[in-house]
């Protein structure tokens, strides 16, 4: 997303800015959710860090769809609404499992 931000700004209607913000923000998170899964025992707090920041990137998802609702295309709605989903399905995931997750299996 982030090399294809330009090209994606029109197939999206959406703003090039918009389309790197989440470009950063989906590497960071690949980044924190990667050090977590390499670890043998994951603290409590960064289980509950990761669930948080999940549930609040799918509400950003939600809010950026119903802003942008009037002017961006069906296809990048449709990317929002569905990252929004699978990441809010993933945090009430990680939050209903967050003791599971403490350890490597």
């Amino acid at each position: 997303m982030l090399a294809l931000h330009g090209w994606l700004s029109g197939i999206y209607a959406m703003p090039p800015s918009l389309l790197i913000a989440m470009a950063m923000a989906n590497l960071t998170y690949g980044l924190f959710s990667f050090s977590l899964a390499i670890r043998r025992v994951r603290p409590r707090a960064l289980i509950v860090l990761l669930a948080v920041a999940n549930a609040t990137w799918a509400i950003a998802c939600g809010v950026a769809a119903l802003v942008l609702a009037s002017t961006a295309s069906m296809f990048g709605l449709a990317h929002l609404l569905i990252e929004g989903l699978l990441v809010g399905a993933l945090a009430v995931f990680e939050w209903r499992w967050r003791e599971q997750l403490l350890r490597a299996p």
